[in-house]
C-alpha cells in the first residue's frame, strides 16, 4: 500500500512557486521551533501542549487534531514516500517523492499568511496531474481546504498514480 501526503502550500497555494522552485513541502508551525531532536510521538505531544495549551484558540481537540497533521509530515515522512501540492492557478496537482529528511530552516525568510515557514521536507517533484483527469471522489478528497497536512485515501493515491500526467508549471520568475 502506497502512502502519499497533501501538503498545502500556504494559503491559497500562494508558496506552491517556492515548493517546486527549492525542492521541498514547507509548513509553518512557527511556534514550535526545531522539531529535528523530537524522538517519539510522546515527547512531541507534550511540547504541542506546552505550545499551544493557553492559547485561547487551541481546544483539546484542537491540540489533537494539530498533533495528527505534524505527525503526517515530522517525523513521520520517509525517503521515497509520495508527497503531493496543489497548483491553484493551472489546476494540477504536483506529485513527488521525499528525497531526504526533515530539516528545521533557521534562516528562512518565507512569509504567507502570517506566518514563516521554517518546516522542510526535500521532494525530488516528478510529475503533474490535471485536476479534471482526476475522479469526482479523488476532487473531493483535494478540496478539504482546511487542512494543511492530509495523508489521502488509498482510492485517491491510485488514481491520482494512475491518471494522465502532464510536467509540473515552471515556478513563475520572482
Amino acid at each position: 500500500m502506497d502512502r502519499m501526503v497533501l501538503v498545502r502550500a500556504g494559503p491559497k497555494g500562494v508558496l506552491v512557486d517556492e515548493f517546486i522552485r527549492r525542492g521541498v513541502v514547507l509548513v509553518a508551525w512557527q511556534d514550535l521551533g526545531d522539531l529535528s531532536s523530537i524522538s517519539s510521538r510522546d515527547e512531541l505531544e507534550k511540547l504541542i501542549i506546552r505550545t499551544y495549551a493557553n492559547s485561547t484558540r487551541a481546544s483539546d481537540g484542537q491540540l489533537r487534531a494539530k498533533l495528527a497533521r505534524i505527525l503526517e509530515v515530522i517525523p513521520d515522512s520517509q525517503p521515497g514516500e509520495w508527497v503531493a501540492t496543489l497548483h491553484p492557478g493551472k489546476r494540477i496537482m504536483c506529485v513527488g517523492k521525499v528525497a531526504g529528511s526533515y530539516e528545521y530552516l533557521s534562516e528562512a525568510r518565507l512569509f504567507a499568511g502570517g506566518e514563516l515557514y521554517r518546516h522542510s521536507v526535500p521532494v525530488d517533484w516528478l510529475f503533474g496531474v490535471h485536476r479534471d483527469n482526476l475522479e469526482l471522489s479523488t476532487r473531493h478528497d483535494l478540496d478539504d481546504g482546511m487542512m494543511v497536512v492530509k495523508v489521502l485515501s488509498q482510492e485517491t493515491i491510485d488514481d491520482v498514480l494512475n491518471a494522465p500526467r502532464t510536467p509540473i508549471p515552471h515556478p513563475s520568475p520572482r
